[in-house]
């Protein structure tokens, strides 16, 4: 996202165009975890804002529990907690990738305001760039060299709904500003370059325009990212990529068990999402709840997700059956 975002000629955008944008910097803040920004409206050039500091603060800052440096110290911490189901292959990445950001993090910075900005945002992209070239190959070589066991099922878990999370996160301000019929008329014949940067931002821009091969429309944006069940970065995909995962998970352990509450979860959601209905939204259908209420919804659900599968799979608590399913003691 921050990659993305460096393209984009922040500076450029005029005041008018602004508020198209709003929706998709609100959206980019909340998915890496800056909901509280609160200096951004449309008074307010961009630039100033997704400055060096944010950079920063997203990527090098040891102290911004969502930063790059905060998740690579944790993915280290819990690789060597789970030291031996990881290849050693996958291993090497991850501390190489751990060394390449330390010396970022420690490398000298002037101390003149001005070139101390510009330092700091060029070695937030260097790590914004260090992690686009290291996880991709860390999951391609985890993909090619660990056990597709119960280990491997449940880092892909973890991998889709976090992508999950953050997708939902990005979408709902924007879809949520679009979903009447007076917006999509607005947009329906001109470029939307906010739209288009974050398809870009979520990886799915190529798929996009070879769905759809047309500019980038929010009806259209919708229905691929809730819906359409081939895009590896639609939501739809994700949450089908889990239910399949658990259902590795389930057979490797107990073939004859029936479907478990995480594997329920997942097919509950699958069913919420084709519920949802995009082109009626955009049309202004009125017997349906606002969109952006039902993006609240899913991205609530797809919270609950992460401690359902932890205290089904991973929770030391005894499952206690329900009370149908226990045999009455005898009393003496």
């Amino acid at each position: 996202m921050l990659a993305i975002l460096d393209d984009v000629a922040l500076e450029e955008i005029p005041a008018r165009d602004r508020k198209h944008w709003l929706p998709v910097w609100r959206g980019l803040l909340e998915a890496t975890g800056n909901r509280a920004e609160g200096r951004l409206h449309a008074r307010v050039r961009p630039h100033e804002t997704f400055g060096a500091e944010l950079a920063w603060r997203l990527t090098l800052d040891s102290d911004t529990p969502g930063s790059v440096v905060s998740a690579v110290n944790s993915i280290l911490y819990n690789a060597a907690q789970l030291r031996d189901t990881l290849s050693p292959e996958a291993w090497r990445i991850l501390a190489r990738l751990r060394d390449r950001i330390d010396t970022l993090r420690h490398r000298q910075i002037p101390p003149a305001r001005s070139s101390g900005e510009k330092a700091r945002q060029s070695l937030a992209m260097e790590a914004a760039q260090c992690v686009l070239d290291h996880l991709p190959a860390f999951q391609a070589t985890a993909d090619h060299t660990m056990l597709h066991d119960a280990s491997w099922h449940f880092l892909r878990l973890g991998v889709l709904l976090e992508r999950a999370i953050m997708t939902c996160s990005a979408l709902r301000h924007i879809l949520g500003a679009h979903a009447s019929p007076e917006a999509e008329r607005r947009t329906h014949f001109r470029d939307n370059p906010e739209l288009s940067a974050l398809l870009r931002m979520l990886g799915s821009q190529d798929a996009y325009r070879r769905l759809y091969q047309s500019r980038s429309q929010p009806r259209y944006v919708a229905e691929f990212f809730l819906q359409q069940p081939d895009a590896p970065h639609g939501i739809y995909y994700l949450v089908h990529e889990m239910k399949r995962s658990l259902l590795s998970v389930r057979q490797e352990n107990d073939p004859s068990a029936p479907p478990g509450e995480p594997e329920r979860a997942a097919h509950d959601l699958l069913v919420f999402l084709l519920a949802i209905k995009p082109a009626r939204h955009f049309a202004g259908a009125a017997d349906l709840p606002p969109l952006d209420d039902s993006l609240a919804e899913l991205l609530d659900r797809l919270y609950a997700l992460s401690p359902i599968f932890s205290d089904h799979h991973f929770s030391h608590q005894a499952r206690i059956p329900a009370p149908a399913a226990q045999a009455e003691l005898p009393l003496a």
